[in-house]
């Protein structure tokens, strides 16, 4: 049995965790030095990129085909990257999206408007941790962007250990993805941002069976965690994204981990 993350072909489908990697810099920009007159009208239009949505034929899977890329809503989370710590400043909810396979457009219209260095982060299929009661308390005190990376964590629903098994056949729940990108300066002049890849916050566990004489019928997967975080592996200094490769993982605490096969999710 051959198990690879993410990039390879697959049979039988499980989902764990695993992170991956954007970058985010900071510098400090002087915030007189050639500012353009603001004429624009304020709106953004984003264009965002999924990576690894080319998926082969399968046997059997834990997912629908398609349905690791789904994109049902998208928001911006706007910090101020030229100040300590990276304060946040603004949520903003995307509006007319559209996905075209590994595209996916839409439009914001942030209301502050920022000079210096500022970090764009986009969050996918997680609004309702981004306007929960505990979100919205810590947002209100404009937290740093590295207090806001740690609470922005999925965790399954229940005790049953079967809950977090991303099963598409059932209360499919649309796999959070990140990105951000930094860019100098956000005003009304502001038109487009592209180039974000949207990172999914689990990994894909392809088993492959060659052998003709033998059938698989079950796999189960063990000592799994029932959370984890959004984002990739950043600094708990600065909350920049630090992780250099897809195999870091980001892991919560270790209460969130199933241990034992009495814990073992099932998947037909």
């Amino acid at each position: 049995i051959n198990v690879f993350l993410y990039k390879t072909l697959s049979r039988v489908v499980a989902l764990g965790f695993l992170v991956s990697m954007l970058a985010s810099c900071t510098f400090d920009l002087d915030e007189n030095v050639n500012q353009p007159p603001v004429t624009g009208s304020g709106q953004i239009s984003f264009s965002t990129n999924i990576p690894d949505t080319q998926l082969p034929a399968t046997s059997t899977r834990g997912m629908a085909d398609g349905n690791e890329s789904v994109v049902s809503d998208i928001d911006l989370l706007i910090f101020n990257s030229s100040a300590t710590g990276q304060p946040f400043v603004e949520l903003v909810h995307g509006t007319s999206m559209n996905q075209t396979g590994a595209t996916v457009n839409f439009n914001a219209k942030p209301v502050n408007k920022l000079s210096g260095n500022v970090c764009v982060m986009v969050v996918a299929n997680a609004r309702g941790i981004l306007t929960s009661p505990a979100m919205t308390s810590l947002l209100a005190t404009n937290p740093a962007k590295k207090d806001v990376l740690a609470a922005l964590m999925h965790v399954s629903a229940g005790t049953n250990p079967t809950g977090w098994k991303w099963d598409a056949s059932s209360g499919y729940t649309p796999i959070p993805m990140y990105g951000e990108k930094t860019i100098t300066n956000l005003n009304a002049n502001t038109a487009s941002i592209s180039g974000i890849d949207l990172v999914r916050m689990v990994a894909r566990i392809d088993v492959v069976n060659k052998d003709s004489d033998f059938i698989l019928e079950k796999i189960y997967l063990a000592n799994h965690y029932t959370a984890g975080y959004i984002a990739p592996v950043w600094d708990p200094a600065t909350g920049n994204i630090t992780s250099p490769s897809p195999l870091d993982p980001n892991t919560p605490a270790a209460s969130y981990k199933k241990l034992g096969a009495s814990n073992a999710i099932e998947y037909t």
